[in-house]
């Protein structure tokens, strides 16, 4: 099995960055789902930029987002998340047992 199999490399790029990181923790934290304005009223980042984090995150499946009219609502994508890092976690600790490795990342 490759790395890109059990966690593109999307979602690290989604969770590289501080900005992203606390919007997701906003997310995990809120028990509804929240509007672009609503996540920016919180950070010290302009809504445009928030807007561009929301779509990369979503994009990266960490999110869900959901159109209503006009406005787009935001949930984290929890359960998805917690599976994919669980598998990578337990991808890592089985790797290299008896000098044979059972994730291998190859290109092409």
């Amino acid at each position: 099995m490759q790395l890109r199999d059990i966690i593109p490399v999307s979602v690290f790029k989604a969770l590289g960055d501080e900005s992203r990181v606390s919007i997701l923790l906003m997310l995990a934290t809120t028990e509804r789902a929240l509007t672009v304005t609503e996540i920016a009223k919180n950070m010290p980042i302009d809504v445009s930029v928030v807007s561009r984090h929301l779509k990369m995150m979503s994009e990266a499946g960490i999110l869900r987002a959901d159109r209503n009219g006009k406005q787009v609502h935001y949930t984290l994508r929890k359960e998805e998340l917690v599976s994919r890092l669980e598998l990578l976690s337990d991808g890592l600790k089985n790797c290299c047992r008896d000098n044979e490795c059972n994730i291998v990342e190859t290109r092409g």
